[in-house]
């Protein structure tokens, strides 16, 4: 019992590991040539805010499909919306990690699927609910306070589909708006049982390029909440990405 109890005291405590850190200064630097890189291609394009959004609240149709993939820090992701109804699509999606806010390390699977239920449409702005469960499993993971500083662990965590809020609005140029509030709840049951309340805001556009296609850009930043459990502590949570979406 007490060698069990020093390894996860070992591998639960909340550090601030220093390798492996993209600094806030450089994510911003990163995330403003992204965003202004994508509104110099769309300045020609005529807006459309009938057309629905990628990853803001306007909802697909009934029957309509689209794809779109992205990359950024700390991950990678594909995913495919279907539209249910008027109001109501889903988006199944898997993403491959490579760290978790901006401690990158190992890598990781996570496979699940983002609901969006569209409430209102207010002032130009469509507002929607957004629930988003998944299962994922990280080799090596070095997210802080789950494992110490110049060491990984493996993880395996259960996302609760805890509805958040996503709100967009068409703009001239072909430019889309994006911004959204989201309180996701993690359960970790490796390395050891913690829950994880992840608060952050989101902020981004999306930039018409045709009929068919979209240029995507998205940054979450917030706060990682751990515990109670096993590991009880906070860190920086963030998550950029740009990417394309099309129809098919």
């Amino acid at each position: 019992m007490l060698l069990g109890t020093g390894f996860l005291e070992a591998h639960m405590y909340p550090t601030e590991p220093t390798e492996h850190r993209l600094t806030r200064r450089g994510a911003r630097r990163l995330l403003a040539a992204g965003m202004l890189s994508l509104a110099a291609l769309a300045l020609t394009v005529p807006a459309r805010a009938d057309a629905a959004s990628f990853l803001g609240a306007q909802t697909r149709a009934p029957g309509e499909r689209a794809m779109y993939a992205t990359l950024g820090i700390p991950d990678a992701e594909l995913g495919a919306t279907f539209g249910l109804n008027s109001l109501t699509d889903v988006t199944p999606r898997l993403r491959l990690q490579y760290g978790r806010g901006t401690e990158l390390g190992g890598a990781g699977l996570a496979v699940g699927a983002g609901v969006r239920f569209q409430v209102a449409r207010l002032a130009g702005w469509t507002i929607a609910l957004t629930a988003e469960p998944e299962v994922s499993l990280h080799v090596g993971a070095r997210n802080s306070p789950m494992v110490v500083s110049g060491s990984s662990a493996n993880t395996l965590a259960f996302g609760v589909g805890v509805p958040g809020v996503v709100a967009d609005r068409a703009l001239n140029h072909g430019v889309r708006f994006i911004a959204g509030v989201r309180a996701p709840i993690t359960v970790y049951a490796l390395p050891g049982w913690t829950l994880n309340v992840a608060v952050f805001g989101q902020v981004g556009a999306e930039f018409l390029l045709g009929d068919d296609l979209v240029m995507l850009a998205l940054v979450d930043v917030g706060a990682d909440l751990y515990g109670p459990g096993a590991a009880t502590g906070s860190a920086l949570f963030f998550r950029s990405r740009v990417g394309l979406g099309w129809l098919f």
